[in-house]
């Protein structure tokens, strides 16, 4: 391979048709929201690819963007990028010139639809498919089948959008064909039933797929590659197998594909088309890696891909051509730039939460990240220069993530900052939470955390500190930010106590950090991502689990992506779940936990070990204190509400920023 560098497949030149690219890294499309409401990109949306283009990126997939919007009239219940006029040339332009000038190859996906799959189903106004089936919004509503004069308009409006796309200076189209929506549903006999040119047996439910490619060709010719993203599984008993969807590969080299963009999954299994945590790194190479035996046109493996290493890995060993990266390219728009510098310790490692960028979506917000705090912002924060500002001394009180990036952040406006933490190391709540094996990815971004500590020549961290106000007064401090973070919650029920003492009942994140030993036949008390982690953690170490909660769901505080992944590893690893039981005390010394059932009848549960997951309490003693003498003192993360690692980093960046 060409070069000296550590990962010479990853970063060697590559082409897909008459497309080179200078790398094997493409940006993977992912909805934003950025957009404009009259459906053109945003100048946010520009800024966003832009930031991916200048960190070495060589290959940007601009998100899904409708050829038209007349034909399936159901809703989009967030904003999205349309192709479906000439008046959205001129802003096509300025995205693709502007990720051209930074020197990554513009791509663009189209996409006929969502189709059954549409965010909402109304009967006065159903969404469309290939066949009269139920909505998956609302089963209720049955979709109305599309006319071939429809199919034939969609195909049109599909060769008018490419034109505009080429018009505008991109050089690669992606044909939206996965993960369920329309044009996957033309190809899948679950959704397809028609009995003319587009449907009846495997060939003539293709025809659509041979219809937009020759549509496509008739207009840009060979001056553009054209790929297609594929779910060739979608792990789902009902639905595509591998085998099926390898078939579906040779069908489209076959039919003139310049690429494939392989994943997995649909709306009924949707944590892999987001896959979790729970699914660990590059879960789909594998998948990659059969379609590229099967086809020889190249293939591009996406999936969970976080780091260079993992990445050169895929690409050494023949499973794929190209990787793609969606969520570590929200965590880190250098991440090719880190790689190419021999500096991939330095990646801000994306921890596959699925909380501020598909669960904002889900909220009907702008996509973000729970580690990347400026993502979808740039051009806010591009826009604050840190040249004239008057350096402050700022102490930081608290190590966990928000105290951390508060630091980070202050520090690179040039402000003199100084870390107290009471601990003998960095990093909070974080340090339980990164234990299990499946929380690998988190614990790669505490480590990105304390490196930069270590690394800035702006920040003092000072360990096993405790932040007393004659210590915090010494600093000298012009701000203070407390991150004092939480404790977890032990309730003053009967019993508690003493199972405590006996080391019995234990919390979760003395579970997680292994502080006592915990004995099998274990009863979680409490059913929230903390407990549900803390029984998966324990049944793959081989214990007996069973979860307690009040409340009918267990992980109801967990985006719906990530809590239905979580379920089923619970479910696979014999964790059982009882809801609708109220935690009242202990007896037996621990041994025993007290429940009042959803009839207001007691029940007792035997236990060798109780692990508590009852939330936290935020540590608040030191904030009357400060603003005695400090009264602009700024309170973040866990010390205010307990809540998750993102919530804290964005707490931490804002604080530290705005200095």
């Amino acid at each position: 391979m060409p070069g000296e560098s550590k990962y010479p497949y990853l970063l060697s030149r590559f082409n897909i048709g008459p497309v080179e690219i200078p790398n094997r890294v493409a940006m993977a499309p992912m909805g934003t929201g950025l957009v404009d409401l009259d459906g053109k990109y945003s100048w946010e949306q520009i800024e966003y690819y832009a930031a991916r283009a200048r960190g070495g990126t060589g290959l940007i997939i601009v998100e899904a963007t409708m050829v038209e919007t007349e034909i399936d009239p159901s809703p989009f219940e967030i904003a999205i990028s349309r192709a479906d006029g000439n008046e959205k040339v001129s802003r096509m332009s300025d995205m693709a010139e502007i990720i051209n000038g930074a020197g990554a190859v513009p791509g663009i996906q189209l996409s006929l639809g969502q189709g059954r799959q549409a965010d909402a189903a109304y009967p006065e106004n159903p969404p469309v498919a290939p066949s009269s089936l139920p909505a998956f919004a609302d089963p209720g509503v049955e979709c109305r089948a599309l006319t071939e004069e429809e199919i034939s308009r969609l195909i049109s409006r599909t060769a008018e959008a490419a034109e505009r796309a080429l018009m505008a200076g991109f050089t690669l189209i992606e044909l939206h064909g996965h993960a369920g929506y329309l044009l996957d549903q033309f190809i899948s006999p679950l959704w397809n039933r028609r009995n003319d040119r587009y449907g009846g047996d495997p060939e003539k439910r293709f025809q659509l797929v041979y219809d937009l490619l020759n549509a496509i060709r008739d207009r840009v010719g060979d001056r553009m590659a054209v790929t297609f993203r594929i779910s060739v599984d979608y792990k789902h008993p009902e639905g595509r197998t591998l085998e099926e969807g390898l078939q579906l590969c040779r069908k489209l080299e076959e039919a003139g594909f310049d690429a494939l963009h392989v994943d997995a999954g649909f709306y009924e299994t949707m944590p892999w088309i987001f896959p979790p945590t729970y699914y660990g790194e590059g879960c789909m190479a594998d998948l990659a890696a059969r379609v590229k035996e099967t086809v020889d046109i190249p293939v591009i493996a996406v999936g969970s891909i976080l780091n260079p290493q993992t990445a050169e890995q895929i690409l050494s060993e023949g499973k794929a051509d190209m990787v793609a990266l969606g969520r570590p390219l929200l965590a880190d728009p250098d991440w090719v730039k880190k790689a190419r510098e021999d500096r991939s310790e330095d990646i801000r490692t994306c921890i596959l939460c699925n909380e501020f960028c598909v669960g904002r979506l889900f909220q009907y917000k702008t996509v973000s990240c729970s580690v990347n705090p400026a993502c979808g912002k740039e051009h806010y924060f591009a826009s604050r220069s840190i040249s004239g500002l008057h350096p402050a001394r700022v102490t930081v009180v608290g190590g966990g993530p928000a105290g951390m990036e508060a630091a980070r952040a202050a520090a690179l406006h040039g402000h003199h900052v100084t870390l107290l933490e009471k601990e003998k190391e960095l990093g909070g709540q974080l340090i339980p939470a990164v234990q299990p094996d499946f929380k690998r990815p988190l614990k790669g971004f505490l480590q990105y955390l304390i490196k930069n500590m270590e690394k800035s020549g702006g920040i003092q961290v000072e360990l096993g500190e405790e932040a007393t106000l004659e210590k915090v007064k010494k600093t000298d401090p012009d701000e203070i930010i407390l991150a004092t973070g939480a404790v977890s919650y032990v309730p003053n029920l009967p019993g508690v106590r003493e199972g405590v003492e006996r080391g019995r009942i234990l919390t979760a994140v003395q579970t997680f950090n292994r502080e006592a030993v915990v004995k099998n036949n274990v009863v979680v008390v409490g059913g929230g991502v903390v407990g549900c982690e803390a029984a998966l953690f324990l049944a793959k170490q081989g214990e007996r689990v069973t979860v307690v909660e009040e409340y009918e769901e267990t992980a109801s505080d967990l985006n719906p992506v990530s809590r239905l992944a979580l379920w089923e590893e619970m479910q696979k690893a014999g964790v059982e779940i009882i809801t609708g039981y109220q935690f009242i005390g202990a007896a037996d010394e621990g041994g025993e936990i007290r429940c009042l059932d959803r009839q207001g009848e007691e029940r007792t549960l035997t236990a060798n070990t109780v692990v508590l997951a009852l939330g936290a309490v935020p540590q608040r003693e030191l904030l009357p204190v400060f603003l005695n003498e400090f009264p602009g003192v700024k309170d973040i993360g866990d010390c205010v509400v307990p809540r998750k690692a993102g919530d804290a980093v964005n707490e931490g960046f804002q604080a530290g920023w705005s200095l």
